[in-house]
């Protein structure tokens, strides 16, 4: 029997699917078995890579084998290993048919087909293809974004004429054309085709983005794009009078050529990263360290402020408090906090050039004056002012101390919300020059993300480690920064979007003909080898602890831990009790009577439904805030004890399913009210609306649920505190002591929320799986069900309020055995404290793993260089 005769008869008797002719050895034959018949989605993905690495490199043999695998809609997993298969071939009718698919109907075939592009050599009909796919913007814009960069490196002056062509025909809605200047760019198509230009080397790239950077006629957004860029080609006299023209600008485009500028600065006086070239001894032992650690899909600030907010979750928290902790510890100096912000805001952060290291010196004055002076030899002297208010104080980045003068910017030295002062904490915003959007919708930010997150390295260093937690773009771009500086990275390892595939697979909703558009919603399978290449990078990987680590980082990721156990160290993460402890001393004064939260006779209106209230920083600010929610509760449900809920409005949080499950449960609505805090209510994204339209679904089907449900919106971390404390203890005359903590979440890699919760003493209802698993005493401290089901958490809530109603108002027996063992484990095994000493140890290691380089800025050209 042949090749051909053994693929038509497995398939015909695998798949139960038109025999298909394929060209392949019998390596292919066995890699296409696996495949095929492996009976988790998961283990198909892995094996899809082997698959694509068995086929004929030379052979046109196997290319309508591969195809009508694409078109099977049975099995889109299979269809997406033979999209990545055809670009191993290297054949003119591979690729043909490659560059025929970024034009299918399919959106989770475009999307591969311009992500395996990158691997073949530049082709006019595919650069012109995805160009559109560019404008059209979203991951798979994304996706060929990247793909051009890469041809842009051989093939630059067709990949910056192709762009020219679409600026000038004006593609898109709302883009204008030519010949019709000023229209906004409501699609944000030309910023996206400027952006993408400024990553293609050469004189036709350089010419058009002067054009677009001083057409006063084009959108602002698409002059910012082209300004932005400007500042990564320093060997263009054309770029550099044109940055030189816009710095003394007020506004948006201003704050752009000051960061243009001060990228110019960096990479022409560059500060120097020397480091030794001899293995261990790179790093002194004595020597503390500087740690960077990133997420920017939040807007973190030391008051946490934005919490619950949009992805503004547990991570915003974390980092805050952590960063702190790490400061703390006698081996780091320096943490640099990097989250989203504004350009203004960027420039507020950064520190002198002259600080840097560099030649010249940056200020950043109140006013907006300042100018640059460009000389036509290339030499930049920058004297910047950035803006009103956006006053900075002076940094030394060669003191060990890293002292902060000055309270012009976010860096000050205020101290957490137990007012402690950490200078040498500092927080980097990093301009995306795009309006907020979820972690699933961000790809498109990766340019200017990696951007902005090589100058705040840069600028605020030298940095020892850098540490990565999630496969998103943040931290792809952040590991294509390290790579260039030759910076150690440290990642926490989850099997995340893994474990979901999986959980969905078992379920029976996500299947191998549905995988396809679900993929191209949510991008399991580019997170999944994201996941893969930052473990792959990583000098050290992190672990959250689990029931079976081993067996689901084997089974879920195919890693074997055991196999080079000195890279991977289990770090639970943890909180700060003395917040917990802080707000529990208040909640408990309060419910005696003995710190009213209120003067005599003062009035506390209801709010409006759907209201954010504005609080303040202090424990009566936080308790009068609850109380107004409370108030607001008809008379007949005042008094009852509350379920509440923190987190972000967002599906994998399940707070549709705990209202649901609440809602459709008379016994429970008659028992307690429920408070879910987080989201933003006032301009909710599309997740959050998703979650909001839920929720009023299930209160139209159980009208008599409205009166119990208190929809609080975001809140400061510090305030949530004092609200959970005063759900175990009680309001007077609004709500009884003995609430419950309800996490409703489909997974949770740890849970931050949950641990604050057991640390004030609430009996807590968590998932089955995962971290709350390995620290819920099931039936003790708290209950693990089924999160993924309104069922399990009905039972769940039904279970909490029974344990929480033992003796709550005397806190005897039972209760108190049950409350004291809850905050002994997070005071002995999860404190922020502890959490940080084991980090410090893990950074240590890998910045003495790493092989040392010395790196010099100029090494960092992106082919943008003219």
């Amino acid at each position: 029997m042949t090749n051909d005769d053994r693929f038509g008869a497995l398939d015909h008797t695998i798949r139960g699917t038109p025999s298909m002719t394929i060209h392949s050895s019998p390596q292919q034959q066995s890699a296409l078995a696996d495949l095929h018949t492996t009976p988790f989605i998961v283990d198909a993905m892995r094996a899809a890579e082997r698959f694509a690495d068995s086929v004929d490199r030379f052979g046109d043999g196997s290319v309508a084998g591969l195809l009508a695998m694409v078109n099977d809609p049975s099995d889109t997993v299979s269809g997406i290993a033979a999209i990545h298969a055809l670009a191993r071939i290297f054949d003119d009718s591979a690729e043909i048919a490659l560059s025929d698919l970024l034009s299918d109907d399919r959106a989770f075939v475009r999307e591969h087909a311009a992500w395996a592009m990158a691997q073949r050599l530049p082709r006019l009909d595919a650069i012109a293809r995805l160009v559109g796919a560019v404008r059209d913007g979203g991951f798979t814009g994304a996706l060929a974004q990247s793909t051009l960069q890469h041809w842009a490196a051989t093939a630059p002056d067709h990949v910056a004429l192709t762009l020219e062509g679409a600026l000038v025909a004006g593609w898109g809605p709302g883009a204008g054309s030519a010949s019709v200047r000023g229209e906004a760019d409501a699609d944000g198509s030309r910023a996206r085709l400027a952006e993408t230009l400024g990553l293609v080397s050469g004189r036709v790239a350089g010419r058009v983005l002067v054009a677009l950077a001083t057409d006063e006629h084009e959108d602002v957004t698409v002059r910012c794009a082209a300004l932005a860029a400007l500042g990564d080609r320093t060997t263009d006299n054309a770029a550099l009078r044109t940055v030189q023209r816009y710095v003394d600008e007020p506004g948006a485009l201003g704050d752009v050529a000051r960061l243009a500028a001060y990228d110019i600065e960096l990479w022409l006086n560059p500060p120097e990263r020397a480091r030794s070239t001899g293995g261990h001894e790179s790093v002194d032992p004595q020597r503390r360290l500087t740690v960077a650690q990133l997420f920017l899909h939040a807007d973190i600030d030391r008051e946490l402020t934005q919490s619950g907010a949009g992805d503004n979750g547990g991570i915003a928290t974390l980092l805050v408090r952590l960063g702190d902790a790490l400061v703390a510890s006698p081996q780091i100096a320096r943490v640099i906090t990097m989250s989203r912000g504004s350009a203004a805001a960027a420039l507020a952060a950064l520190p002198d050039a002259a600080e840097t290291g560099g030649g010249a010196s940056t200020g950043f004055g109140g006013g907006a004056g300042g100018g640059t002076s460009i000389g036509a030899g290339g030499a930049v002297g920058t004297s910047i002012g950035a803006g009103a208010g956006a006053g900075a104080g002076a940094i030394n980045a060669q003191d060990s101390s890293f002292s902060i003068i000055g309270s012009g910017s976010s860096n000050g030295t205020t101290g957490s919300g137990a007012g402690r002062a950490q200078p040498h904490h500092v927080f980097a915003p990093i301009p995306l020059l795009a309006a907020p959007l979820p972690s699933a919708r961000a790809w498109p930010a990766r340019v200017a993300a990696e951007r902005g997150i090589r100058r705040a390295l840069l600028a605020l260093g030298p940095v020892d480690v850098l540490h990565l937690r999630m496969a998103d773009v943040g931290s792809l771009a952040a590991a294509t920064v390290a790579t260039r500086l030759g910076i150690p990275v440290v990642f926490t390892l989850a099997p995340d979007p893994h474990a979901v595939i999986h959980a969905l697979d078992m379920a029976g909703t996500l299947t191998r003909g549905t995988f396809g558009d679900a993929d191209a919603r949510e991008h399991y399978w580019y997170r999944s080898h994201l996941v893969a290449q930052l473990a792959a990078q990583a000098d050290q990987k992190v672990l959250f602890p689990r029931p079976d680590l081993a067996g689901d980082l084997e089974g879920l990721l195919g890693i074997d831990i055991a196999a080079d156990a000195g890279r991977y160290t289990v770090v639970p993460e943890g909180i700060d009790v003395s917040v917990v402890t802080e707000a529990l001393a208040e909640a408990q004064y309060e419910a005696r009577g003995e710190a009213p939260c209120k003067a005599p006779g003062e009035s506390t209106p209801a709010p409006a439904p759907h209201t954010e209230l504005r609080t303040g920083r202090t424990g009566r600010d936080a308790f009068a805030a609850l109380d107004a929610l409370l108030t607001g509760l008809p008379a007949a449900r005042r008094g009852l004890p509350l379920a509440i809920s923190v987190g972000r409005l967002h599906p994998v949080k399940g707070m549709a399913t705990i209202v649901e499950s609440w809602a459709s449960d008379a016994v429970l609505r008659s028992t307690c009210n429920l408070l879910i805090v987080g989201g933003d209510l006032r301009d909710p994204s599309t997740d959050e609306r998703g979650q909001l339209d839920r929720i009023e679904k299930t209160l139209t089907q159980h009208p008599d649920a409205r009166a119990g449900l208190l929809l609080a919106g975001h809140r400061p971390n510090d305030v949530v505190a004092r609200w959970l404390a005063a759900v175990r203890f009680g309001r007077p005359a609004l709500s009884a002591p003995g609430g419950i903590y309800v996490c409703g979440s489909v997974k949770e890699e740890f849970g931050i929320a949950l641990l604050e919760a057991m640390a004030t003493g609430l009996v807590v209802i968590a998932p089955n799986g995962g971290g709350p698993a390995t620290y819920v005493a099931d039936g003790t401290t708290g209950f693990l069900v089924d999160t993924r089901t309104t069922a399990g958490v009905r039972r769940g809530m039904h279970d909490a309020l029974a344990l929480a109603g033992v003796n709550p108002l005397l806190e005897l027996g039972t209760d108190t055995a049950r409350v004291e063992q809850a905050q002994a484990l997070v005071r002995d095994r999860f404190t922020i404290g502890a959490m940080a000493s084991a980090l410090a140890d893990v950074y240590r290691t890998a910045a003495a793993q790493h092989t040392p380089v010395h790196t010099h800025f100029s090494a960092l050209a992106n082919g943008t260089e003219s």
